[in-house]
């Protein structure tokens, strides 16, 4: 088999589902990947060993050192006597342990605004390059696949395409410099966004084949940057998708309420998809229908990050007790059996500037999951799916009125025991077997074309 050098700092045990999914089905699909990823790597929903187990056993798997920004902090803190003292909001908000005004968070603003660059994993680039030189010779690589975020790994991918020729592909899971400075909550120079734009036009005009989720990203890319003709065929959609093998054997019941109509929302709550709309309608309506108080059983299954404000919603003083609980961050294959075992499940996607090239991960696992989805989403791909695979009801996520209307839609559907029939043909469009064969067409593709060059 061909050979491909997988470039991807979150490679399990940290999550990065797309990554590892690709590497499960390529072997069938004729390429043997090599993955080069870090060795002990930061993420906020931090490691999942059990992912490994989805690895084929032949494949290789080198992992380095890396310089982490996030441990020199956290070692910074401990230094100055902040560890312990993180303040909690009733919802089991983390916050962060360094305060949100004054000198301390000035310096530390600073800092990442200036030196980490283009993300925290930007440390691992010295040790990646090196290890991945000495294994593309020493596996006879064939192709260089880098997976964002984070974006490090395509500069490492750039640098080992430069130094050994070897054509590349390179893969966005999210938006790089689109929308990227106006989401973040802490202070960025303005000419660091001209050094990233840099970089991601580097990125975009070397790399053989570019792949992203969505086509909007794909159209941002070409709108925003000078590209020859010949450079603007060389993008492909592949979105995410889901493993029906990961739903074969769930233990649903596991979380079964009863007679209870069961809405579930998994994984981390943020800014972009922050519930507070959808718990002010959730409120109004338990109001005015007691029964649907006494039957409505709410879930949000994941962490809960320090930029949702859900201060205003104390629980235990409101209509909502009993009827909302906010969970802890749970692995992977238990946030499939909540899905399993609720009646509906809840997508937020709020309105920001890149809202309409959402296509977080969790939509296609709901798609998988077969249960009917309310979706509080703007305008673009997410609502467009939904709608096309008739999945569920799409509302504006902020029509409250609308979010009442659909919950009591889904509810009387869930009393009636109406039958939940979405379009079959269009979710088997998203099975990771046939998403992995477009990636491995894709590989094909620029290693055939390298071949014929050669011999030209």
């Amino acid at each position: 088999m061909k050979k491909v050098l997988v470039v991807d700092y979150y490679f399990p045990p940290l999550v990065n589902l797309r990554t590892l999914k690709f590497v499960k089905y390529l072997p069938g699909c004729g390429w043997e990947p090599v993955i080069l990823t870090v060795s002990k790597g930061y993420h906020h929903l931090g490691e999942n060993h059990a992912l490994l187990d989805e690895v084929p056993p032949a494949v290789h798997i080198y992992r380095t050192f890396s310089i982490e920004p996030v441990r020199l902090v956290r070692l910074f803190r401990s230094l100055l006597g902040l560890v312990g003292k993180s303040s909690r909001s009733v919802h089991g908000v983390d916050e962060i342990a360094v305060p949100r005004k004054g000198l301390l968070r000035k310096i530390a603003s600073f800092v990442a605004g200036v030196f980490v660059i283009p993300d925290h994993c930007i440390g691992w680039l010295p040790f990646a390059l090196v290890r991945g030189l000495r294994v593309i010779k020493k596996d006879k690589v064939d192709v260089i696949y880098s997976v964002s975020f984070s974006h490090t790994s395509h500069l490492i991918a750039y640098l080992l395409k430069r130094m050994t020729g070897k054509p590349w592909v390179a893969d966005f899971r999210d938006p790089w410099t689109w929308g990227h400075f106006s989401a973040l909550a802490v202070w960025r120079p303005k000419w660091r966004l001209r050094i990233e734009q840099w970089m991601e036009s580097a990125v975009l005009k070397h790399a053989d084949r570019v792949i992203s989720v969505s086509e909007p990203i794909i159209n941002d890319f070409k709108n925003r940057h000078y590209l020859a003709e010949e450079e603007r065929s060389k993008f492909v959609v592949i979105p995410n998708g889901f493993d029906p093998e990961d739903f074969v054997t769930l233990a649903s019941s596991e979380h079964s309420l009863g007679d209870k109509f069961k809405v579930t929302y998994t994984g981390a709550v943020t800014p972009s998809s922050d519930p507070k709309r959808f718990l002010n309608a959730v409120n109004e309506l338990v109001k005015e229908n007691k029964e649907l108080q006494a039957k409505l059983s709410i879930a949000f299954v994941g962490k809960v990050g320090s930029g949702s404000d859900l201060s205003s919603y104390d629980l235990h003083d409101s209509d909502l007790k009993g009827v909302v609980e906010f969970l802890t961050h749970v692995p992977y294959k238990q946030s499939l059996e909540y899905m399993k075992a609720s009646d509906v499940l809840l997508l937020i996607i709020n309105v920001s500037k890149t809202s309409e090239a959402v296509f977080t991960g969790k939509i296609f696992n709901y798609l998988g999951a077969r249960k009917p989805i309310l979706a509080l989403a703007p305008t673009g791909v997410a609502a467009d799916l939904i709608r096309e695979a008739r999945a569920g009801i799409v509302v504006a996520p902020d029509d409250v009125e609308g979010i009442k209307k659909a919950i009591l839609e889904l509810y009387s559907g869930h009393k009636l025991g109406l039958p939940f029939q979405p379009d079959g043909a269009v979710i088997q469009r998203f099975e990771r077997t046939r998403l992995t064969g477009e990636l491995a067409k894709t590989l094909d593709e620029i290693s055939v074309a390298r071949a014929k060059k050669r011999k030209a």
